[in-house]
């Protein structure tokens, strides 16, 4: 199984129980992982799910996204449960509607940021033992942050024309480049304007 099969298996769960207690959630629902639209990775308030209109979707369905920052499991089932219940009434936002089947299946508020009122309520657990441990490895931003890197670009510089260019000292150590004009170029041990270039993309 893997991740979005778990997590399809986790909003089936949401469903079966919600319409138990009265309250009927689509039939279809699409359900993976993915960084929500605004709030990924905010320090306070980071948004962990979110839950789009059908009217957004090509095929009308309800598109949920888990945060890939989410790992633990009765977190994620807290997450699927919230994204679940917004699709009995998107339009509602976090207001009653949402609330009242939220509360059915045991959260509690803030409704923005919900959490288990009790732990996970008997049909999560259940849940949880036939699903087992949710198959992700999450993503830490931090990370991220640290494996960030930048290249030193040294001056190199013709001595006889001034003609000058940038590169790397291991480019510097393979050979110094020859200027235009023929004449081999020195590396600038005094450079107070250097440069760092960085290679990273946003991905």
């Amino acid at each position: 199984m893997n991740r979005e099969e778990w997590l399809q298996g986790a909003a089936d769960a949401v469903r079966q129980e919600a319409a138990k207690l009265g309250f009927p959630v689509p039939d279809v629902l699409r359900i993976s992982v993915g960084f929500p639209s605004r709030g990924a990775l905010a320090r306070k308030k980071r948004r962990v799910g979110e839950c789009w209109t059908p009217a957004a979707a090509k095929d009308g369905v309800h598109q949920i996204f888990i945060s890939p920052l989410v790992h633990e499991l009765d977190q994620v089932l807290e997450v699927v449960t919230h994204e679940v219940s917004h699709s009995y009434n998107i339009d509602a936002g976090h207001k009653k509607p949402f609330q009242k089947i939220g509360a059915a299946l045991g959260l509690t508020g803030p409704w923005t940021s919900t959490s288990w009122k009790e732990g996970l309520p008997n049909w999560a657990k259940r849940a949880s033992e036939k699903l087992g441990p949710f198959p992700h490895s999450p993503i830490d931003p931090i990370l991220r942050e640290k494996t960030k890197q930048s290249t030193r670009m040294l001056k190199v510089s013709c001595p006889e024309c001034d003609y000058t260019v940038r590169t790397t000292a291991k480019r510097i150590a393979v050979g110094l480049p020859t200027c235009p004009c023929g004449v081999v170029m020195e590396a600038c041990l005094n450079d107070d304007d250097e440069k760092d270039e960085s290679e990273e993309e946003d991905a």
